[in-house]
């Protein structure tokens, strides 16, 4: 039994929106890469290498299979977490459309009609409106560490 625990690691990263990411045209990966991940996936990223491993020293059979994997994941890391930032300002936005005429950004975030758990999350940000979350985050910018820890916290509705 070989456990892959290097990708595992790597693929742990993605896995708050990897069924969305996997299908992302700029995600870095060919269909074979998202295909063999999702194979590891399934088993929990163990395999059963019996039979190699009378043959093959157990480093080489990892970096064979998971290499290039590794890399590419570690690579496009800053590419997953810009794009997930980018999904949560779309969620404002469509947000900010769905309240209608509301200024959306210039509101207190206490004054606005949104469910509590997201207007607790949104304290967070320490920031008093949406527009002010937006300054502080550098929107459109790059995304940073600190802000993609944060957006983690509005998975579930972005």
């Amino acid at each position: 039994m070989l456990v892959l625990e290097q990708l595992k690691q790597k693929y742990l990263l993605y896995e708050d929106f990897w069924d969305e990411w996997k299908y992302y045209e700029h995600n870095g990966l060919t269909e074979t890469d998202v295909y063999t991940i999702e194979r590891y996936r399934e088993s929990n990223f163990v395999l059963q290498t019996h039979y190699l491993e009378l043959f093959v020293d157990r480093d080489e059979i990892i970096e064979v299979l998971t290499g290039k994997l590794e890399e590419k994941l570690q690579q496009n890391y800053q590419e997953y977490q810009y794009w997930v930032v980018l999904k949560f300002w779309l969620y404002f936005f469509d947000l900010a459309l769905k309240m209608g005429r509301q200024p959306v950004c210039h509101v207190p975030i206490s004054n606005l009609c949104l469910e509590k758990e997201l207007s607790e999350k949104l304290k967070l940000f320490r920031c008093t409106t949406i527009g002010d979350i937006f300054n502080e985050c550098g929107f459109p910018g790059a995304s940073n560490e600190k802000i993609f820890n944060q957006v983690l916290q509005f998975k579930e509705y972005i």
